[in-house]
């Protein structure tokens, strides 16, 4: 089935579309209880809805706009939450079109430094960093600059506080909350060895149990990729 996609206000969805939604989340995660996901979706700006030909949702993901001062300086952040595309979807590219399509809106409308504050609790979310950013961070060729790790740290403890751990750089949150299902969180001994892999599963070894990786990416003009521009 043909996934079209559309970038929401959280305002517009209907309660069947959190339905459906939320239907979603539990197919591919477990431990998702229905009210901390209808808070989280509520203190969200956006959401990009995919959307079959039937009009039904089989995926999304969530987003929301901050800005927080870091170092006496203001910078913005695109914080992104859930994101889901039903499985039987697996292998379109409409997640990163419309994805470059909401970088793209944020570059022309917003005022630099941007930057796109990503928890990864799974090597799918990690691996759409080296896709769309030239640099990125963590990764496994180049250490964290000291003013890239103070702004992760500023946007992980204002958002998650306690729960985030800055030595390794990750969010565990207790009591422990969604996480991959065990299908979903398998990674093939084929693909543990690709560098971009291995790098994730050495920094968040707990992604199992729910830990997410702290990522940070500057949203700019001068740092998308050639995919990235070959999807907008």
């Amino acid at each position: 089935m043909k996934l079209t996609g559309a970038i929401r206000n959280i305002s517009t969805l209907s309660s069947q579309e959190k339905e459906r939604m939320f239907a979603l989340m539990t197919a591919h995660y477990e431990n998702v209880a229905p009210e901390k996901f209808l808070r989280d979706l509520s203190e969200k700006d956006g959401v990009l809805v995919f959307q079959d030909d039937d009009g039904e949702i089989q995926g999304f993901t969530t987003f929301l706009l901050t800005t927080q001062t870091v170092a006496n300086r203001p910078i913005q952040a695109l914080f992104s939450g859930d994101t889901i595309i039903n499985k039987t979807c697996w292998g379109q590219q409409e997640l990163f079109r419309m994805f470059a399509a909401l970088l793209r809106e944020l570059i022309e409308r917003e005022t630099p430094p941007l930057y796109w504050f990503l928890l990864s609790k799974g090597i799918r979310t990690y691996l759409l960093l080296p896709m769309f950013f030239r640099a990125f961070y963590p990764n496994y060729l180049t250490p964290t600059p000291p003013e890239t790790r103070v702004i992760m740290g500023a946007l992980a403890r204002a958002k998650f506080g306690a729960w985030y751990f800055e030595q390794p750089g990750i969010v565990r949150v207790w009591p422990p909350a969604d996480r991959l299902t065990a299908e979903l969180a398998a990674i093939p001994d084929s693909k543990r060895e690709q560098p971009h892999v291995r790098f994730f599963l050495d920094r968040n070894p707990g992604y199992v149990n729910g830990d997410e990786l702290v990522c940070l990416a500057e949203i700019s003009e001068a740092n998308l990729t050639l995919a990235a521009r070959r999807f907008m």
